[in-house]
């Protein structure tokens, strides 16, 4: 059974390999995407001193996006989607960005709930595009 205690923190360099096992574990992994390094603001989600969940976003105005929210599918359920989504919006406060968007894939509806229940609401359907240069 995992452990009660959660902490939630900013990322580290060495968090960076279990971010990517996690990428992979929730289904977010794109070969075309470099893991290996993150711009803040990144922050995780520790429990039984592993990282069980991260939300990564860019910040800015008029619109901050989330670009990467996941938590592992053994600790879902204990409000750790909701302190990393507290976490990130005490930052974006903190920065005065007061609008935040996140793309989440049709096949995803943990994350669409979790973060309907936050209080945000779909704003458009469409398609997201990636190129790499």
């Amino acid at each position: 059974m995992p452990s009660s205690a959660i902490e939630v923190r900013p990322a580290r360099p060495e968090d960076v390999t279990e971010i990517r096992l996690l990428v992979h574990r929730c289904g977010l992994y794109n070969p075309d995407v470099d893991y290996r390094d993150f711009t803040p603001p990144l922050f995780v989600a520790v429990a039984d001193y592993n990282v069980v969940g991260f939300i990564h976003a860019l910040l800015g105005k008029p619109t901050s996006v989330i670009l990467d929210f996941a938590v592992a599918p053994e600790y879902e359920h204990r409000g750790i989607g909701r302190k990393l989504l507290a976490t990130l919006e005490a930052t974006m406060t903190s920065l005065g960005l007061p609008t935040w968007v996140a793309f989440v894939a049709d096949g995803r509806p943990r994350v669409q709930g979790a973060i309907e229940k936050w209080g945000a609401k779909q704003a458009a359907t469409g398609r997201s595009y990636l190129k790499r240069t």
